[in-house]
C-alpha cells in the first residue's frame, strides 16, 4: 500500500511494464517453416502428376509406382508436420500477446489491492502473492520497532521510497502496528 501511494509509482509501473513484447524469433521460425511447407506442397503437386506419365508396359512399372506412392506418403507426413508446427508457433505468439499485461492493469490491481485482498480466499491470496512476490527476507529476530520484514523481492520492477529496483526494503525507523477490527453487529 505504501508503494502504491508514492507519487512516482504509477509512472514507474507504466514505464517498466509497457515495453513491447518481442516475438520476432517466433515469427521468423514460423516464416521459415512456411517456406518449407510451400516447397513440400510444390513437390507433392509435381509428384501427383508423375504416375499418370509412367509407361504401363515398363517392366519396373509396379516398383516405380510404389516408390512414387511411398514418396507421396512421406510428403503428406511432412506437410502435416509443418502445418502442426506453424499452428503451435502461432498459438505461442497469440499466448504471448494475450498474456501481456499492461502497466495500467497492474497499477489498477495494486491501487485496489487492499479491497481485493480482503475479499480473497486464503488460497487466492497465496496464488496472488506467488505471482507478484519472488521472496521475502525476514530479520532473524523481531526488531526493536516490532518489524520482522527486512525486504520484499518482487517479480517486477518497483519504485519504493525513491529507489528503483525489484525489491522494497523496510526502513529502520518505521513502526509496524497490528490491530483487531470487529464488525459491529
Amino acid at each position: 500500500m505504501d508503494m502504491v501511494n508514492h507519487e512516482n509509482f504509477r509512472q514507474f509501473v507504466m514505464d517498466k511494464v509497457n515495453t513491447k513484447v518481442d516475438v520476432s524469433a517466433l515469427e521468423e521460425e514460423r516464416e521459415r517453416i512456411r517456406k518449407l511447407l510451400r516447397q513440400v506442397v510444390g513437390a507433392k503437386a509435381k509428384l501427383t502428376d508423375m504416375p499418370d506419365k509412367l509407361d504401363v508396359m515398363d517392366k519396373h512399372y509396379d516398383q516405380k509406382y510404389q516408390d512414387m506412392h511411398d514418396r507421396l506418403d512421406n510428403l503428406y507426413d511432412k506437410i502435416s508436420e509443418y502445418e502442426d508446427s506453424i499452428a503451435d508457433i502461432t498459438a505461442k505468439i497469440e499466448a504471448v500477446y494475450g498474456n501481456q499485461i499492461t502497466g495500467k492493469q497492474i497499477y489498477d490491481i495494486l491501487v485496489h489491492f487492499e479491497m481485493m485482498y480482503y475479499k480473497m480466499t486464503d488460497l487466492e491470496k497465496k496464488e496472488f502473492m506467488k505471482d507478484f512476490i519472488n521472496s521475502i527476507e525476514l530479520y532473524p529476530e523481531k526488531m526493536d520497532n516490532g518489524s520482522i520484514v527486512k525486504q520484499i523481492n518482487f517479480k517486477f520492477g518497483v519504485c519504493y521510497e525513491g529507489q528503483d529496483g525489484y525489491s522494497a526494503a523496510q526502513r529502520k525507523n518505521r513502526v509496524e502496528c497490528c490491530c483487531l477490527l470487529k464488525r459491529k453487529e
